[in-house]
């Protein structure tokens, strides 16, 4: 087929061939034109939808850090926490609706990420490998888990605390933002022989995970779909 087109473009006249030779450089350099912007476009894109997440985690974080602060000035009365987590338990009423649980750093800094997020269209959430509540609980083989396992990784490694990734299975970008102990977290996730009750188990009935300041519990997690972009 090749070696009949060539016979046929032999036969044409000098100035025929080479306008069709012109205009297949146009068309050739048109498409690679546009391939190149195509991809500094997606890549563009994908930049600032990193930004966006990058900039709602770090709120999150901050929301956190700030009350863990407020907890080592001892801004709030403990007891008086424990006390109503008791009265609320007692009363069959579930421990998330404590002030206790609710004054918790990390869980301030989910309610403020979640609020920001419903407000901007934004998915997200907060995963764990090893987390309390089914609802943050990721398969460590699935594509989230293994982020989350390279984050951690990353953390230990560059203390570099976001990571993100393209799902091609899903056409969706994932964003991650460790989640740090602080010293006002080991009441709950800290060393089991300093357990409020004595049995190794923090204030709200968990098992302590003898974890330490600064290490990963968790990650904020954004996903975006990235069929707009595309599109």
């Amino acid at each position: 087929m090749l070696n009949g087109l060539w016979q046929a473009f032999n036969t044409l006249r000098l100035s025929t061939r080479l306008l069709v030779v012109f205009l297949a450089a146009l068309i050739a350099v048109i498409a690679l034109n546009d391939l190149v912007i195509a991809r500094q476009y997606k890549t563009a894109a994908i930049h600032a939808m990193v930004r966006e997440a990058e900039t709602l985690t770090a709120s999150a974080d901050e929301a956190q850090k700030h009350l863990s602060a407020l907890h080592k000035r001892n801004a709030f009365d403990v007891d008086r926490l424990h006390i109503d987590l008791q009265q609320r338990k007692a009363l069959g009423e579930s421990y998330k609706e404590s002030v206790a649980f609710l004054a918790t750093p990390i869980v301030h800094g989910i309610g403020v990420a979640s609020d920001i997020a419903k407000r901007t269209d934004v998915d997200l959430d907060v995963l764990a490998l090893h987390a309390r509540s089914p609802e943050h609980q990721v398969q460590p083989e699935s594509f989230q888990g293994i982020l989350l396992g390279d984050l951690t990784a990353q953390v230990a490694s560059d203390s570099n605390e976001t990571l993100h990734r393209v799902d091609a299975d899903t056409n969706e970008l994932h964003f991650m933002r460790a989640i740090r102990l602080s010293e006002s977290c080991l009441a709950c996730h800290g060393d089991p022989a300093t357990s409020p009750t004595g049995d190794g188990k923090d204030i709200l009935g968990f098992p302590m995970e003898n974890l330490k300041v600064g290490d990963v519990y968790a990650a904020y997690h954004v996903t975006m779909p990235l069929a707009p972009v595309r599109a």
